[in-house]
């Protein structure tokens, strides 16, 4: 129908008349030769529209009706058809009908971009980790969260490469240049994507120091939220955005001392480098709030019972977590 022209439905009833009948005529004009299935075609349309619709139609192409914006105007929406796709595949999940008159062009984008890459979607992942964690389908990673503040962008990036796997680790190098050891940097252990963000022994430091902050928001900390985000609610926007402030912070903190030490630097302590990150963003919105006079809004958000820092005739002192 479309080599032949037809594509809307002014279109279609110029050739098949104002009743969406002529399975003929439309066969004649597409060049189909199976009158039966343009009939069954034609069927499943007519009954999409309501008998006032097809009223209308009729009245108009009669002459018998002008135009009006005020007219019914039938609903229109893209069904995704997903071929041959074996169970319940955490990529192609939320593939729905997008309507054409209300859905956002976000929503469309992303429906044309899983239809159309469906065979290449169907035997990934959402997330490397999915095994390594035992995730349930309900357990999915918190991609909303990872650019939200105080988190920046190089943080955000960050996160998601990990989700992704998408990391440059010791046991990849050495395949393509053999001069890299497979060992990390810090222990004799092969390093994987998942040895270097949750199952190095120095990593039990900031885990412990993270568990300490989540204590402070009242929440439980798990390797499951560090790798996913805490997951976000609009109710609770203040406390899911700051313990993904820090979650974020410690993974960027695993990095940078990572490639320090290759570097050859000594200033790869991974407490002091995460201590280090986590006081400057504290000062710089401190720095912020004293002089508009909001330092009790200030309170609210960083001193968590004066765990991380307390405020003393105006000035910033920090706790023994981040000292």
């Amino acid at each position: 129908m479309c080599e032949a022209g037809v594509f809307t439905l002014r279109q279609l009833v110029n050739v098949c008349g104002p009743r969406l009948d002529n399975a003929t005529a439309l066969a004649r004009h597409t060049g189909v030769r199976s009158v039966r299935v343009l009939n069954q075609m034609l069927g499943g349309w007519r009954h999409q529209l309501a008998a006032s619709e097809l009223e209308l139609v009729s009245e108009f192409c009669k002459g018998r009706k002008p135009t009006n914006h005020n007219d019914p105007f039938p609903e229109m929406r893209l069904t995704p058809v997903l071929w041959d796709v074996p169970g319940l595949q955490p990529l192609l999940r939320n593939v729905q009908p997008v309507d054409l008159s209300s859905s956002a062009g976000k929503l469309m984008y992303r429906t044309l971009v899983k239809v159309l890459n469906q065979r290449s979607l169907a035997g990934r992942v959402d997330t490397k980790w999915r095994t390594q964690l035992a995730l349930t389908e309900t357990q999915r990673p918190e991609w909303r969260a990872l650019y939200k503040p105080p988190l920046m962008w190089r943080g955000g990036d960050l996160q998601w490469r990990i989700l992704h796997g998408a990391i440059a680790v010791n046991g990849f190098l050495s395949h393509i240049n053999p001069n890299i050891s497979a060992e990390c940097p810090f222990c004799d252990h092969r390093e994987t994507v998942f040895h270097y963000f949750s199952e190095c022994d120095r990593l039990s430091v900031l885990f412990l120091l993270l568990n300490q902050i989540f204590s402070l928001l009242g929440e439980t900390y798990s390797q499951t939220i560090f790798i996913l985000g805490f997951r976000y609610h609009k109710r609770r926007k203040a406390k899911c955005q700051l313990l993904n402030f820090f979650i974020g912070q410690a993974k960027l903190a695993i990095y940078v001392s990572r490639r320090n030490k290759i570097g050859g630097s000594l200033d790869c302590d991974l407490q002091t480098i995460f201590a280090r990150m986590v006081k400057a963003r504290i000062k710089m919105d401190f720095n912020f709030y004293r002089p508009t006079n909001s330092i009790e809004e200030f309170k609210s958000t960083w001193c968590l019972n004066d765990g991380l820092c307390l405020v003393e005739e105006e000035e910033l002192v920090f706790g023994s977590l981040l000292n």
